[in-house]
Protein backbone atom coordinates (compact mmCIF):
# COMPACT_ATOMS: atom_id res chain seq x y z
CA UNK A 1 0.00 0.00 0.00
CA UNK A 2 2.56 2.44 0.85
CA UNK A 3 4.68 2.04 -2.77
CA UNK A 4 1.08 3.01 -3.83
CA UNK A 5 0.75 6.11 -2.28
CA UNK A 6 -1.42 4.48 0.60
CA UNK A 7 -1.58 5.19 4.38
CA UNK A 8 -1.95 1.66 6.15
CA UNK A 9 -4.28 1.56 8.89
CA UNK A 10 -3.74 -1.52 10.56
CA UNK A 11 -3.44 -3.28 14.10
CA UNK A 12 -0.29 -2.44 16.25
CA UNK A 13 1.21 -5.57 15.69
CA UNK A 14 3.51 -8.10 13.97
CA UNK A 15 5.56 -6.65 11.13
CA UNK A 16 3.48 -3.53 10.47
CA UNK A 17 5.14 -2.20 13.75
CA UNK A 18 8.38 -1.98 11.53
CA UNK A 19 7.42 -0.35 8.76
CA UNK A 20 3.85 1.78 9.83
CA UNK A 21 4.63 5.12 12.09
CA UNK A 22 1.34 6.09 13.38
CA UNK A 23 0.30 9.51 12.20
CA UNK A 24 3.30 9.65 9.66
CA UNK A 25 2.65 7.68 7.34
CA UNK A 26 -0.54 5.60 8.22
CA UNK A 27 -2.50 4.89 11.47
CA UNK A 28 -1.90 1.56 13.99
CA UNK A 29 -4.74 1.42 16.33
CA UNK A 30 -4.77 -1.63 19.02
CA UNK A 31 -4.84 -4.89 18.32
CA UNK A 32 -8.05 -6.26 18.13
CA UNK A 33 -9.98 -3.29 18.48
CA UNK A 34 -12.10 -3.72 15.86
CA UNK A 35 -14.21 -0.11 17.21
CA UNK A 36 -10.62 1.62 16.77
CA UNK A 37 -9.91 0.35 13.32
CA UNK A 38 -13.07 1.37 12.29
CA UNK A 39 -12.57 5.18 13.60
CA UNK A 40 -8.83 5.16 12.20
CA UNK A 41 -10.53 4.54 8.45
CA UNK A 42 -13.33 6.89 9.02
CA UNK A 43 -10.56 9.63 10.22
CA UNK A 44 -8.70 9.42 6.97
CA UNK A 45 -12.10 8.80 4.38
CA UNK A 46 -13.34 12.25 5.74
CA UNK A 47 -10.03 13.55 5.60
CA UNK A 48 -8.73 13.07 2.10
CA UNK A 49 -5.98 15.90 2.53
CA UNK A 50 -4.66 14.35 5.47
CA UNK A 51 -4.70 10.62 4.21
CA UNK A 52 -3.08 12.14 0.89
CA UNK A 53 -0.47 13.48 3.30
CA UNK A 54 0.55 10.30 5.15
CA UNK A 55 0.55 8.15 1.47
CA UNK A 56 2.50 10.85 0.19
CA UNK A 57 5.40 9.80 3.36
CA UNK A 58 4.65 5.74 3.45
CA UNK A 59 5.50 6.30 0.09
CA UNK A 60 8.49 7.57 0.45
CA UNK A 61 9.37 5.30 3.52
CA UNK A 62 8.26 2.71 1.44
CA UNK A 63 11.17 2.71 -1.12
CA UNK A 64 14.10 1.39 1.66
CA UNK A 65 11.71 -1.81 1.50
CA UNK A 66 12.05 -2.25 -2.39
CA UNK A 67 13.98 -5.45 -3.54
CA UNK A 68 16.78 -2.92 -4.92
CA UNK A 69 17.03 -1.04 -1.52
CA UNK A 70 17.46 -4.39 -0.17
CA UNK A 71 19.85 -5.71 -2.30
CA UNK A 72 21.95 -2.29 -2.30
CA UNK A 73 22.33 -2.57 2.25
CA UNK A 74 23.38 -6.47 1.19
CA UNK A 75 25.79 -5.42 -1.23
CA UNK A 76 27.09 -2.42 1.64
Amino acid sequence: AGLCGTPVVGFRSGGLVDVVRDGVTGRLVPPGDAEALAAAIQELLGNPDRAHVLGERAQAAAAAFTPEAAAARYVR
